[in-house]
């Protein structure tokens, strides 16, 4: 038996993000902020190879682009994007991928742009 704290639940008990003796993965996100789009074009052509590999790798979109409103701070972006894997490894894998390759080279060209990866909770 397995005592410990989990971040899916609220206290320390009995771990309850054991099934079967493994830990249930969290999610993970990869948050991109764009900036400035440079070439239209070549935006277009990151945008459909990177769609095609974040399927690939087990990734959503749950925000792409879309209508936004800054509630405290300045931001200066063009467009956010969000993208659900289902663990970190998940996340990690689709980025460094020889599949993504092609379209992370192409993103340098067509935007101006942040990215990170942070990890959900379950």
């Amino acid at each position: 038996m397995t005592i410990s704290y989990c971040a899916c639940a609220d206290e320390v008990d009995l771990d309850p993000c054991l099934t079967d003796g493994k830990k249930s993965p969290m999610p993970a996100y990869i948050i991109s902020e764009v900036s400035e789009v440079v070439d239209a074009a070549a935006m277009e052509r990151y945008r459909a190879l990177a769609e095609v590999t974040i399927k690939q790798y087990g990734g959503r979109y749950l925000v792409r682009g879309g209508e936004w409103e800054s509630l405290e701070g300045e931001w200066a972006l063009e467009r956010t994007i969000v993208v659900e894997f289902p663990s970190w490894e998940q996340a990690k894998a689709w980025y460094q991928s020889p599949e993504y390759a092609v379209a992370r080279d192409l993103s340098r060209i067509a935007l101006k742009r942040k990215m990170l990866m942070v990890e959900g909770a379950s």
